[in-house]
C-alpha cells in the first residue's frame, strides 16, 4: 500500500566494562544513528546472566552522557552477564537491539563491610572447592577428588592451606 513502517536505528556499538560486585559500567555509541519518528527516545539496556534465557531490564545508575557511559546496578556477585541494548522511543516505535561484543564477570562479595572499591582479593572469602569424584575402593577407605574453586572474575582471595572434610554415615 505504500506506507513504509518507521525506524529507529541501533546504537552503533555496545561495550560492558569494568566490573564491581553489584555493577558494571556499560559503554555504548550512539554516532551516526537516525531516531526518525522517535518521541522521547531512550535507552534501554538489558543483561543476560550465563546459562539463562532470559533478558532482563536492568537500572540504570549514573550517566555521563558526554563519554557515553553508564553504570548498571542490582547485579549479583560473582556472575557473568551478557547486554544488549536498544533505542526505546515512547510512540512505541523501538530499534532492534545491539549486542555486546562480550561477557563481563562481577566481583565476588567481600567477607569484610568496606566499601566495595576498598575490597582487594585478600579480603574474598574462599570459594568452595568442586569435588570431581567421591570414590570407596574398600571398607574404611574413601579417595576424593576435588578441584579448588574459582571465581568467574578470576580473582585469587587466598593460597590453598587447607580443607576440611566432613564424612557423614548415612
Amino acid at each position: 500500500s505504500g506506507l513504509e513502517a518507521a525506524t529507529v536505528d541501533s546504537p552503533s556499538s555496545l561495550k560492558l566494562r569494568k566490573a564491581a560486585q553489584t555493577t558494571i559500567s556499560v559503554r555504548y555509541d550512539l554516532w551516526g544513528i537516525d531516531v526518525g519518528p522517535c518521541d522521547c527516545a531512550a535507552l534501554l539496556f538489558e543483561l543476560r546472566r550465563e546459562g539463562s534465557a532470559e533478558w532482563h531490564a536492568k537500572g540504570v545508575g549514573e550517566c555521563n552522557m558526554a563519554s557515553r557511559i553508564c553504570e548498571v546496578t542490582g547485579l549479583q556477585p560473582d556472575t557473568r552477564y551478557f547486554g544488549r541494548a536498544k533505542v526505546d522511543c515512547s510512540n512505541n516505535i523501538s530499534s532492534e537491539f545491539t549486542y555486546g561484543d562480550d561477557h563481563i564477570d562481577t566481583l565476588p562479595p567481600c567477607k569484610l563491610a568496606v566499601p566495595p572499591e576498598q575490597c582487594v582479593p585478600a579480603l574474598y572469602p574462599a570459594k568452595a572447592p568442586v569435588v570431581l569424584q567421591v570414590v570407596s575402593r574398600s571398607p574404611g577407605s574413601l579417595r576424593i577428588d576435588w578441584a579448588a574453586g574459582v571465581y568467574l572474575a578470576g580473582v585469587s582471595p587466598c593460597r590453598f592451606a587447607r580443607w576440611i572434610v566432613d564424612v557423614a554415615k548415612a
